[in-house]
């Protein structure tokens, strides 16, 4: 997953995005103002300059709401790729045994907690591994490997000495700090999956072996010791998986915060054209009910594939290829207010009746 982990990493932090997107983010831009009549979008009492100004802002929102729509769209294609490498990958059924992990596609708990309690996770399963590499066969020990974990807790041992107090006067180098250790556990991760890919084609090796006619079929009727090799396997299927899961949650963090500013800007838009009266703006309206659909149908489609998803469904423990309930209700919840802004701006009743639950407080600021 190296490569789609680089594109899904420059997607979320670089500025600019990927060459294809910025020409279809031109090309709608331009269509945009072009449908707006730039010379005079619109016929007010005040001033030309006040006009010309709220068209400068106006359009810079718009441009913020199409930019956030395509890089949405361009992390989740990303994300995506690496999702169906993982489901093709040995570790794909490791993100069934994980436990009590939610990737909180659009609401729930978030943040600084969860991650930390995932490296505590990972932290213990590291020590398992450890004991697995010290008592298991020394001809398969490998100390690289040990020694990325014992990089490991020297680090966590260091963050634990600023937090307790003892190291007070470096709390400035905790961020530098968590960034090395996700760089040791990034290296722990990649020595992680060469060992599974490695054992991964012996088994193939060993089950192409042992598929001859005249193999024996042997029946065990009392209970066998678990398979040690494949409790040492299971520890590290378990860590990459939730340093995985670490990385998508991340990823899709980001996802939901573009799907709640498309929801808040194109409302907070459409209201102020219902406060304050633009004439004409039918041409407007319209134009904004493109955008909806636009960047709505972008927000439904990519909501689907991850509901949809296969690796994300073993991590949540629902049905894969299933719109389930929960889904319904997050699309319900992203797009009531600005379907009914929308419709307030093309029918003035509305409106007007919706401005009425707001005109108590506007009436108490004046």
């Amino acid at each position: 997953g190296n490569k789609e982990e680089k594109q899904i990493a420059c997607s979320v932090n670089r500025f600019w995005l990927d060459p294809n997107y910025v020409v279809v983010f031109f090309l709608a831009s331009l269509a945009w103002v072009l449908a707006l009549h730039p010379s005079h979008p619109f016929h007010l009492i005040e001033k030309l300059s006040f006009g010309r100004l709220y068209e400068v802002v106006f359009c810079i929102v718009v441009a913020l709401m199409l930019s956030s729509g395509l890089r949405l769209n361009q992390t989740w294609t990303y994300l995506h790729h690496l999702l169906l490498e993982l489901e093709r990958s040995p570790i794909g059924p490791a993100f069934s045994r994980l436990k009590g992990t939610n990737w909180s596609p659009v609401w729930g708990a978030g943040g600084q907690q969860v991650e930390w309690t995932n490296i505590a996770k990972s932290f213990a399963v590291l020590e398992q591994i450890k004991e697995d590499q010290e008592q298991g066969d020394p001809n398969e020990k490998d100390p690289e490997l040990l020694e990325d974990i014992q990089r490991a807790n020297d680090k966590r041992k260091e963050i634990h000495a600023i937090i307790q107090g003892e190291n007070a006067g470096q709390y400035s180098s905790l961020g530098t700090l968590f960034n090395e250790l996700q760089d040791v556990f990034a290296d722990t991760l990649k020595k992680a999956m060469a060992i599974l890919n490695a054992t991964n084609h012996a088994a193939l090796a060993e089950d192409g072996e042992s598929g001859k006619d005249d193999a024996t079929v042997v029946v065990n009727c009392c209970k066998q010791e678990p398979d040690t090799k494949q409790e040492r396997r299971r520890h590290m299927e378990q860590y990459v998986a939730l340093r995985y899961v670490a990385f998508i949650r991340g990823a899709l963090g980001h996802i939901r915060l573009w799907l709640i500013l498309q929801a808040a800007v194109f409302s907070l838009v459409l209201l102020s054209l219902n406060v304050y009266s633009f004439e004409p703006h039918r041409s407007l309206i319209w134009t904004f009910a493109a955008v909806f659909v636009i960047l709505g149908g972008m927000a439904i489609s990519v909501l689907m594939q991850i509901e949809r998803n296969h690796v994300l469904s073993r991590i949540t423990g629902s049905q894969p290829n299933e719109l389930g309930t929960s889904f319904y209700i997050r699309i319900v919840m992203l797009g009531a207010v600005p379907l009914l802004t929308l419709l307030a701006t093309h029918f003035p009743a509305i409106g007007h009746y919706l401005l009425s639950f707001l005109q108590p407080g506007m009436e108490a600021l004046k």
